[in-house]
């Protein structure tokens, strides 16, 4: 599935490739982590905002001791304008 996806997202099929990734969430729990950073990626080059920030909370709860997601959570509400969300995932 995880090929698959990636094959729809290359080959410009975005919601055929964000709807494998969120199968692949569903089934393998256990990675879901990854899955959630490889649709955060697709959400940022698509520019749907709400959703990249949504799944970049996602990533954080998945990791919460891992300083990157926050990182990352903050980078997204900072490309989205939103200075004192990315503040507080800063901290």
């Amino acid at each position: 599935l995880k090929s698959l996806a990636s094959a729809y997202v290359r080959g410009g099929q975005i919601s055929e490739g964000i709807d494998t990734y969120q199968k692949l969430i569903a089934v393998d729990p256990n990675r879901a982590g990854g899955y959630y950073r490889d649709l955060l990626d697709i959400y940022l080059k698509a520019d749907l905002q709400q959703e990249a920030i949504d799944t970049a909370r996602k990533v954080v709860e998945m990791s919460p001791s891992d300083a990157e997601a926050y990182l990352t959570l903050g980078q997204v509400h900072t490309m989205y304008r939103q200075p004192e969300e990315a503040l507080a995932a800063y901290r």
